[in-house]
């Protein structure tokens, strides 16, 4: 009996396949070589909207584009990016994806609920290996705070509950109430 192959992808493999329409409507996202199928639910949905909401904007851009990472595609629910900031990088024929150099993100956010640990175990690493410098998982218990970046992903994680505060670490001085994000009233 022969075994299954499994086929890790690459940056330009999955650009390929997205511009020639393989995936169709479904919204997938490339991690760590894997395509990945992405599921908004009603609680992630309103509680990303809340964090979009929230963000500082001066000098910078929110955005849920995709975010090149260390040879992931994904895209986080949110991330912050300087504005002005020239990408290094336009990846696609049409070049309508753009690389941009760590030092412009100032933060990556994703809302996990049926992902949490993907999100804390997986995209850690391609998020900490391009060095972003601040990575947030938003979920049910509070705020998964990642910071110093490595290969591996990053050194430093702390939990914000939601009685907590967290620090806009591109905004010094501005702090979130992590209730302010969670939507307590949705099951």
């Amino acid at each position: 009996m022969a075994l299954a192959e499994t086929f890790v992808w690459d940056e330009a493999s999955y650009i390929r396949a997205w511009e020639a329409g393989v995936f169709g409507e479904q919204r997938v996202e490339l991690v760590e070589g894997q395509v990945i199928r992405v599921v908004i639910g009603d609680w992630h949905g309103q509680v990303t909207a809340r964090v979009i909401r929230r963000l500082p904007e001066d000098g910078w851009r929110v955005t849920n584009a995709t975010l090149p990472a260390a040879g992931s595609l994904p895209d986080p629910d949110a991330f912050v990016c300087r504005r002005g900031a020239e990408p290094v990088a336009r990846l696609g024929t049409e070049r309508t994806i753009s690389r941009l150099n760590p030092g412009d993100v100032g933060l990556v956010v994703e809302v996990a609920d049926a992902s949490f640990v993907f999100d804390t175990e997986v995209k850690t690493v391609a998020y900490g290996r391009a060095g972003f410098g601040w990575y947030w998982v938003v979920h049910r218990e509070g705020v998964e705070v990642f910071t110093d970046p490595d290969e591996g992903g990053y050194r430093e994680r702390r939990h914000v509950g939601p009685d907590g505060e967290i620090e806009v670490p591109y905004a010094p001085g501005t702090t979130i109430p992590v209730a302010e994000l969670l939507d307590v009233d949705q099951p």
